[in-house]
């Protein structure tokens, strides 16, 4: 990408409007939280450590799995529109506004292409106009729905062992193009253990599952010529309960069981004291605003606020209770994951209490 960037001539440019209330991402940025599930390291990337990552190839293979997603209508993208001009090299901005990028122009074929200082997005086949814009640059994503479509192991096994076919079941990996389960089930505080072809009980290979691509099939996954069946995975730190011992006479003695760690938890209520159905009745009056402005609350925003608001140490089988139990009756019958662009809602601070949100909520445009 060149250096020029050049506005619009096009006068009476619309207003800006207010910034967005959520924290944004830049693609790199997103890319980093697949490759590492570390939401500090990627809060943290600077404009330097980014150029940095775009010389590199690891930066790829993540860029696959965004679009991938994109395509499914996961979430948005939101940038600046823009024109590829050659004298002088660069992009024109088309407007001085950020847009949401339409779920279309993923769907015609629009595709990232890493630039000299940036990831822009173009659709670059050719055929009938179309009405959306087919240059797309300054792209970056709402941080709280990329971690809620990609959650982190400790988000999805703090509760215990977890089976493979629950976490491909429901949706935390993924065997499509959206997901590499190598960087959830190889990394150092995951232990994956499965039924060897001698029916032994083993740990699988740290090291294999991160240079073998998993072949997922219900419980059964596969690494190379190598299968293993009945496959549960757990967080290494959590150690088994230890059981009290009877032997000493004096009767049993009380042993607290030990903690899964959380890496940045903030958690207000305790975990064993939250009950779906009061997650549901806090969030109900938001709920209903939500539905009556005929706007959608996706799955991955309810996490957001419930973890907003209690803690990171909620269960995640808790939070998908109490979104089964709040979900307006309208939402149940949308299909495929899939939300109109114009039915999201976008500002969740319009709609729920403050208490739902975390300091680090806001943007450092919105206050």
């Amino acid at each position: 990408m060149g250096h020029v960037q050049r506005t619009s001539r096009r006068k009476n440019l619309p207003k800006a409007p207010p910034a967005p209330a959520f924290v944004r991402w830049t693609i790199p940025q997103a890319c980093v939280w697949l490759r590492t599930y570390d939401r500090a390291k990627a809060d943290s990337l600077t404009i330097e450590d980014a150029r940095l990552m775009l010389m590199t190839p690891d930066i790829l293979a993540p860029l696959r799995c965004l679009r991938a997603a994109l395509v499914g209508g996961r979430f948005s993208t939101r940038g600046r529109p823009a024109a590829l001009e050659l004298d002088p090299p660069g992009n024109r901005l088309l407007n001085d506004v950020d847009e949401i990028t339409p779920h279309a122009f993923w769907l015609a074929g629009g595709d990232f292409s890493i630039e000299e200082e940036d990831i822009a997005a173009t659709v670059y086949t050719q055929g009938e106009e179309q009405d959306f814009h087919r240059r797309w640059v300054h792209l970056y994503i709402d941080r709280d729905e990329i971690i809620g479509h990609w959650q982190a192991p400790h988000m999805v096994l703090g509760d215990g062992p977890r089976e493979l076919a629950y976490l491909t079941s429901e949706g935390y990996l993924r065997a499509n193009h959206e997901d590499n389960p190598s960087w959830f089930l190889g990394r150092d505080d995951v232990t994956v253990k499965g039924f060897d072809a001698n029916g032994n009980r083993v740990t699988i290979d740290r090291e294999a599952l991160t240079m073998l691509r998993p072949v997922i099939e219900g419980d059964s996954l596969t690494l190379g010529s190598a299968r293993w069946s009945g496959v549960v995975v757990s967080l290494t730190n959590l150690p088994p309960v230890t059981e009290p011992s009877h032997d000493d006479g004096h009767g049993a003695e009380a042993i607290e069981e030990p903690q899964a760690a959380q890496p940045f938890s903030d958690a207000n209520y305790p975990a064993e004291e939250l009950s779906a159905e009061a997650i549901a009745k806090a969030v109900a009056p938001s709920i209903k605003r939500i539905a009556a402005a005929d706007l959608q609350l996706t799955a991955a925003q309810f996490r957001t606020v419930v973890l907003g608001k209690y803690g990171l140490s909620v269960l995640v089988k808790t939070i998908e209770a109490a979104w089964a139990l709040a979900a307006h009756e309208r939402w149940r019958k949308q299909g495929g994951g899939t939300i109109i662009d114009e039915r999201r809602v976008t500002d969740l601070r319009r709609y729920f209490p403050k208490d739902f949100f975390p300091k680090d909520f806001e943007t450092p445009e919105t206050g």
